[in-house]
Order: structure tokens, then C-alpha cells, then sequence
């Protein structure tokens, strides 16, 4: 369990967070309202998404010589809990599906 301080200071920095990119504007003054959704997805984009992937990129220590894993051994990884097959869940509020163009940014939904 938790305590009200604790949610209080989690509730004040995601809306602190909120109200610093403009969720609470406005729509026709919040910027991402403003790119048209034949962008979504183009392959500008895509190329500046994989790069910011690959920075972001992230190496496991590898104590014990665990990695990589080998099926054959029966060695596998478990995701689990009731996101675990969810990628909407897991890429967060800004994922953008283009080939269904769905705009996960909480300003649009196209679909």
C-alpha cells in the first residue's frame, strides 16, 4: 500500500508534466495537433525514430555468461502481467500505428 503523500507527489509531477507539453490547452494551440496525419509514419520519421532507438539502446551486463539465451535448452524469457502482449501498452500514450493510422497522442483518434 501507499500513502496520500506519496500519491500526491506521483499526481503533482505527471500533471506538472502535463501541463509543460500543453495537454490542457487548447487543441488548435497544441503543436502536435498541427501535423497532418499523412506524416504520420513517413519515412522521415521512421528514420528518426529508428535512430532515436538505436541511442536509446541500452546493454545488459552479462554476469554469469547467461546471455544469449538458448532455446534449444529450454531457456526463455516470461513477460508477464496484463500488458505483457500489449505493444500499444508498452510503446506508452505516443505510439502511432500508421498503417491503421492510429494516433495515440490524446488529441486525435482517426481511427
Amino acid at each position: 500500500m501507499t500513502n496520500e503523500t506519496v500519491l500526491d507527489a506521483s499526481l503533482t509531477r505527471t500533471l506538472t508534466l502535463h501541463f509543460l507539453v500543453g495537454r490542457f490547452d487548447p487543441l488548435d494551440h497544441q503543436p502536435y495537433t498541427q501535423i497532418p496525419l499523412t506524416e504520420l509514419g513517413s519515412a522521415a520519421h521512421s528514420m528518426l525514430s529508428f535512430d532515436g532507438a538505436l541511442q536509446g539502446m541500452v546493454l545488459l551486463r552479462n554476469d554469469d555468461n547467461l546471455l544469449p539465451l538458448n532455446p534449444a535448452a529450454g531457456q526463455k524469457i516470461a513477460v508477464i502481467g496484463p500488458h505483457g502482449n500489449s505493444t500499444g501498452d508498452l510503446a506508452g500514450e505516443h505510439e502511432v500505428e500508421s498503417a491503421a493510422l492510429s494516433w495515440r497522442l490524446g488529441v486525435a483518434s482517426p481511427r
